[in-house]
């Protein structure tokens, strides 16, 4: 590893990116002052390529610099002592830190002033807003006083204090409130499932590390566990949908093509809201050539037809999407006419093989020659500099290889490209699952009778890609 290496690239990359903000005649957005999703910096940072590429050289760049000169006891120790931050982030998420410093401006609010709301040790506080400030989260302006960042005003619900605290079940009510779910879930389930993972490890009896950290019995999983609380539940079904509710890889399948010619069938399988589909049908606007059917479990459906009668009702009242009631588990409904396309978005992933295997079997059994199965998920890259046991599988599928990050950077873009790595662990302590390799959708498809032609990668390499797969005759 060199670190003048690592230096150019890091210079290189801030030069570019400070000259695409500037050729675009936008400003750096600033980390001290709030995150607006809709200003035209925020918006260009997300469409440009460029910058895209030159954020990700920057971030990989940086934190292997910090790895390679700081001690490697110090590094150890301080990995291990991150499990503060997620704890401190919930705090701050469910005593609403946030929106109380969003009403209190530039002057910010004292630690006393902040617990006052909620009836929280004071001093407590202090200490749990100054760990999340030394990591750029808020920022403190004087000894216990605190502002709101570009970082922590992501998490603001966008609801007032005064409404927040009254009605403290409509805490996620906003559009922009998925981000503090989101948080909050990770944070709580995910975190204290996270704490066990090396007690399951060591005892084959045990069952996933959510029901060991929670109590519960070996026969429940995540969804049963979350339809005891309805707090819970409304709060992952409104993370999830948030990840997704527009067609973020709107190249990655091609819906325009599909919506010509005769009328075609898209089953959503495990639709949730229907987020993703209501996005795909607002992309093709008036078009009447595809029918949509949104499956899930009976109370998500009933939510689902709420959801889009609110946001998209003239696709219900022209007839162009249903909802039906649907365990992926069993064999799909009959119909009169062949399936286009089923999707399954976010869904293997929450299966260990043998249940994905059984879901895609059901898809297989009821689809047609001509029926494509669209996957969204991640696809995990490996940290070594091959990628695939059988590159000859690799290289004929269009997408199925990506190119390393340039040397000396690690092969998979490192802390850049991390968030993969945390979903695949969060998917076993919270359900046995994995986010799977391409070898791994390879062999997985293969076993339940489907065949993988085609994968639009994402750029960002930490979301979500598309994975195309058709029947094998």
């Amino acid at each position: 590893m060199s670190l003048p290496d690592l230096l150019a690239l890091l210079t290189t990359s801030i030069n570019n990116l400070t000259a695409q903000y500037a050729s675009a005649g936008h400003a750096l957005p600033s980390l001290d002052t709030p995150y607006d999703s809709k200003s035209p910096a925020e918006t260009f940072r997300l469409g440009n390529p460029a910058v895209v590429d030159a954020t990700k050289e920057i971030i990989a760049a940086a934190s292997q610099i910090i790895v390679a000169v700081r001690d490697p006891v110090v590094g150890l120790f301080l990995s291990a002592h991150s499990f503060n931050v997620p704890a401190c982030l919930r705090v701050a998420s469910e005593l609403n830190v946030p929106e109380i410093l969003r009403e209190a401006r530039e002057q910010g609010a004292s630690a006393e002033k902040i617990a006052s709301y909620s009836g929280v040790d004071a001093g407590l506080l202090e200490r749990v807003l100054r760990l999340l400030a030394t990591h750029h989260i808020f920022r403190e302006i004087g000894p216990g006083i605190f502002t709101n960042n570009r970082v922590s005003s992501a998490m603001d619900k966008g609801k007032s204090v005064k409404d927040l605290l009254e009605r403290p079940g409509e805490r996620f009510s906003e559009p922009q409130s998925g981000r503090a779910a989101h948080v909050e879930f990770l944070a709580d389930e995910c975190f204290r499932s996270a704490s066990v993972l090396a007690d399951t490890m060591r005892d084959p009896k045990a069952s996933t590390p959510l029901l060991q950290a929670f109590n519960q019995p070996p026969t429940a999983n995540l969804f049963s566990f979350l339809e005891t609380s309805p707090a819970r539940l409304g709060r992952f079904s409104i993370a999830m949908d948030v990840t997704m509710t527009t067609n973020q890889l709107a190249d990655g399948y091609p819906w325009v093509n599909l919506a010509t010619g005769d009328k075609k069938l898209v089953v959503d399988v495990g639709a949730g809201m229907g987020g993703y589909i209501m996005g795909v049908a607002r992309q093709l606007g008036s078009s009447d050539k595809i029918e949509f059917v949104i499956q899930d479990r009976e109370k998500t459906v009933v939510k689902a037809r709420k959801n889009w009668e609110e946001h998209l009702p003239e696709v219900v009242t022209k007839g162009l999407v249903k909802f039906e009631p649907q365990d992926f588990f069993n064999a799909q409904p009959s119909r009169s006419a062949p399936v286009s396309v089923f999707v399954l978005r976010h869904i293997l992933h929450n299966w260990p093989n043998a249940k994905a295997t059984q879901i895609l079997r059901r898809l297989r059994d009821a689809a047609s020659a001509e029926t494509q199965l669209l996957i969204i998920d991640r696809v995990v890259r490996p940290a070594s500099l091959v990628e695939s046991a059988h590159p000859e599988i690799v290289e004929s599928i269009p997408g199925a290889k990506l190119a390393p990050a340039p040397a000396p950077l690690l092969p998979n873009w490192g802390v850049a490209g991390q968030m993969m790595y945390h979903y695949d662990l969060t998917m076993h302590n919270l359900l046995g699952a994995t986010e799977r390799t391409v070898d791994g959708f390879v062999a997985l498809l293969r076993g339940a009778g489907w065949e993988l032609v085609r994968i639009h990668r994402d750029p960002h390499a930490s979301q979500s890609s598309n994975l195309v797969a058709r029947p094998l005759l």
